[in-house]
C-alpha cells in the first residue's frame, strides 16, 4: 500500500508544476460563477481535473521515467496500480469538492444579489439553485463516473496495446459501443428484451436515498477502476517476465 501511495504522489508531482496553476484558475473562475450564476458550473471543475492525468504518459516517455521505474524498489505491478488509483482519487476528490460547492451555492443563493430578478434569464438561473428541481448533483456525479471509467479504460488499453495505438482503440471502442447500442435499442423496441431503466427517478427519492445512491456509484466506480488496474498490472507483469 505504501508503494502505491508513493507512486500516486510521484504522479502528482509530475504534473503539478504545469497543471496545478491552470487548474486552480479554472476552479476559482468556476467557483465564483457557480455561486452567482449556476451550480452546474462546477461540472467543468471535474472535467478540468483530467488535466492531471492526460499528460502523465507523455511526460513519462519524454523524461525517461520508464527507465527510472525499472530501478525503483517498487514492483511494476504497484507502479501500474498507483497510476489507476491516482486517476480515481484525483477525480473523486474534485467531485466531492464540486458537490460541496453545489451545496454551498444552493444554501447561499447569491444569485439574488444580481439585478433584473424578474427577467426570464434570471428565472432560469434561479431554477438551477433549487436543490429539489435541479439535477446538479446527479450531473456532476454522472460526469465523474463517465470520465473516471472512460480514462481508466483508455489507460488500461493504452498500457496493454501501446499508446501509439490509442486512436485505433478509440475508434474500435466507439464502433463497438455504437453497434451495441443500436442492437440494444432495436431489440428493446420490438420487445425481445425487457425494458431496463438505467437511472432512478431522482425526484421520487428522499435525500437519504440519493446520498446512498451516490455512495454506491462512487464505490462501483472505485471497484471497476481497481479491476482495470489489476488487469493491466497482470498483463504488463507477464510481458516483462
Amino acid at each position: 500500500m505504501r508503494d502505491i501511495l508513493n507512486v500516486m504522489w510521484f504522479d502528482f508531482l509530475t504534473t503539478k508544476p504545469i497543471i496545478l496553476p491552470v487548474f486552480a484558475v479554472i476552479a476559482v473562475m468556476c467557483g465564483v460563477m457557480g455561486l452567482f450564476f449556476s451550480p452546474l458550473m462546477y461540472m467543468f471543475v471535474v472535467m478540468a481535473a483530467v488535466m492531471f492525468i492526460v499528460p502523465l504518459e507523455a511526460v513519462a516517455d519524454k523524461s525517461g521515467f520508464h527507465k527510472l521505474y525499472g530501478i525503483l524498489p517498487v514492483s511494476r505491478k504497484n507502479i501500474t496500480r498507483g497510476r489507476f488509483q491516482f486517476l480515481f482519487w484525483v477525480l473523486f476528490i474534485v467531485e466531492i469538492f464540486s458537490l460541496l460547492m453545489v451545496k454551498a451555492a444552493v444554501m447561499l443563493q447569491l444569485y439574488r444579489l444580481l439585478p433584473n430578478q424578474n427577467t426570464e434569464t434570471m428565472q432560469l438561473v434561479a431554477a438551477t439553485f433549487n436543490e429539489e428541481s435541479s439535477n446538479c448533483f446527479s450531473v456532476i456525479a454522472g460526469i465523474f463516473v463517465v470520465m473516471c471509467l472512460g480514462f481508466a479504460y483508455m489507460q488500461m488499453m493504452g498500457q496493454i496495446f501501446g499508446q501509439e495505438n490509442e486512436m485505433k482503440i478509440v475508434m474500435i471502442t466507439l464502433a463497438a459501443l455504437t453497434v451495441g447500442s443500436l442492437a440494444f435499442f432495436q431489440l428493446d423496441a420490438v420487445g425481445i428484451i425487457p425494458h431496463i431503466t438505467f437511472l432512478p427517478d431522482f425526484d421520487a427519492m428522499t435525500s437519504r436515498q440519493r446520498i446512498l445512491y451516490y455512495i454506491g456509484m462512487n464505490l462501483a466506480t472505485f471497484g471497476i477502476t481497481t479491476v482495470f488496474g489489476e488487469i493491466t498490472a497482470a498483463k504488463i507483469a507477464k510481458r516483462e517476465l
